[in-house]
């Protein structure tokens, strides 16, 4: 009841603020203030409900508030020195753009404490209750995931190869500059992107298995330091952080400092460092003094991270200004190529989904060509995809779905001893941190091919070895 209220206010400011003559740029700082405020009852609230903060939909919350809020929050400690988005847009854009996130994250949270409401099923820790169905044993699951250790692995390797050459020649931005493939020519990728999967599939199975659980944990650890060196820090994270609340599930608990140390330490010490020194090429990438001066060359760690995460409040801004006055409302189409891309490039010449434009190459070709021409992109973001198809009056009602949503998937998978479904989410997880600055055609692949895919083969073995267990007892 509390959180519907808080919508209500933040439709109640947004009605405001469209129906008088309220100064905008008076009006920036106290919004800045509300999506503070909103971080700490969200947290709080879920931290109350649920006993825990390291869990899927709270991983996601806090990464959909630092990439679209996160200029605002540094805005509130006056740690923006040009202010939000360095004062790129007026200033009625910018309030806009600020209410906007308000309402899909408050709509968001909204739906998750009513799915938990609803559930009426024991927080973890608490004692989860299982439902009495019957689920792929550890056995199963180690088979699945040493199944897609051996199909991944020689393409991972091959392409994770090829990146490091690119960037000792040229330097991260290269790897953009490359030329894409599609269809049959992309099997290599495809099967590359198994190789997380498998390692959080075999790690689900390694309970009382430490050997196990140290080939998944060494493969998720080489593979993200690989890709912070490449450049790609969110490549590197996101598994890191899947398969670390894996191991807190199944494994063993982690201690709250270790977690709190070891997010400090990737966010606030590696990502600026891997920014600073991710457009240097050849071996001054390896060197310590290097480094060292890259990383002492920075203010405010913590400011500048926080502040570049946040830039993807730009692309809401930019998504504001173009639709409609540019683009008329997709009206859900968008979302309905994006469940397209599920089904492989095996049919045409372009996929539907690319026909009908990703957000990201629209919003990049549009506002910075030149950058478009070099391969760059300013990625986008999952408010601006629901304000892009609905407008103002459906982005809440979106966000609500999706929020319970989200938190049926965390119910139905993480509490109760059903390691098969936590590795599918966790699996899933991987992909959808990367959500909250990207758009939905990231989401309905992840879950079907790298989630819901491996949990069916697990399904499939334990359909199996009872119906042999049954032929032999017979």
């Amino acid at each position: 009841m509390v959180q519907f209220c808080v919508l209500l206010f933040v439709l109640a400011l947004v009605g405001i603020y469209r129906t008088t003559s309220l100064d905008p740029e008076r009006a920036i700082y106290p919004t800045s203030v509300l999506l503070l405020g909103l971080l700490i009852w969200s947290l709080w609230s879920w931290r109350a409900l649920t006993g825990s903060l390291f869990d899927p939909y709270c991983l996601v919350f806090i990464s959909g508030t630092l990439f679209n809020a996160g200029q605002p929050i540094l805005e509130v400690f006056g740690l923006n020195r040009n202010g939000i988005l360095d004062g790129m847009f007026p200033a009625d854009t910018t309030l806009s753009a600020l209410l906007l996130v308000a309402i899909g994250l408050s709509s968001l949270h909204l739906g998750a404490l009513a799915c938990l409401a609803r559930s009426r099923i024991q927080p973890q820790g608490r004692g989860g209750r299982p439902d009495g169905s019957s689920e792929p044993s550890q056995g199963d699951l180690r088979l699945v995931g040493v199944a897609l250790l051996v199909v991944s692995l020689a393409p991972a390797l091959i392409q994770l190869s090829k990146a490091v050459s690119v960037v000792m020649a040229s330097g991260y931005f290269a790897l953009y500059q490359q030329d894409s493939v599609f269809g049959v020519a992309a099997a290599p990728q495809v099967l590359a992107a198994f190789l997380v999967p498998s390692a959080l599939f075999l790690l689900a199975g390694s309970k009382h298995r430490p050997r196990t659980a140290a080939i998944s944990v060494i493969v998720i650890i080489g593979y993200a330091l690989v890709s912070f060196f490449l450049g790609a820090r969110g490549g590197g994270a996101y598994p890191l952080v899947a398969a670390a609340w894996l191991f807190h599930r199944w494994i063993r608990r982690l201690p709250p400092l270790v977690i709190a140390v070891a997010s400090f330490a990737v966010l606030f010490v590696a990502f600026p460092l891997i920014r600073e020194t991710r457009g240097i090429a050849g071996e001054a990438r390896l060197s310590a003094p290097v480094l060292v001066d890259s990383f002492s060359s920075i203010d405010n760690p913590v400011a500048a991270v926080v502040s570049e995460m946040g830039g993807s409040l730009r692309t809401v801004a930019h998504t504001l200004e173009l639709v409609p006055a540019s683009r008329p409302f997709d009206m859900g189409a968008g979302y309905m190529y994006a469940a397209l891309a599920v089904i492989p490039n095996l049919f045409w010449d372009v996929h539907p989904a690319m026909g009908h434009g990703i957000y990201a190459v629209w919003l990049v070709q549009t506002v910075e060509p030149l950058l478009a021409q070099v391969g760059g992109g300013l990625g986008f973001s999952f408010i601006a995809e629901a304000y892009a198809n609905f407008g103002w009056p459906g982005t809440p009602l979106l966000f609500m779905i999706m929020g319970f949503l989200l938190v049926r998937i965390v119910v139905w998978a993480e509490w109760g001893d059903r390691p098969a479904r936590s590795a599918m989410l966790a699996s899933f997880l991987a992909f959808l941190l990367f959500f909250p600055r990207s758009e939905s055609i990231v989401v309905f692949r992840a879950l079907l091919w790298y989630g819901f895919l491996p949990y069916c083969m697990a399904l499939v073995l334990q359909t199996y070895r009872i119906s042999r267990r049954a032929r032999r007892g017979f």
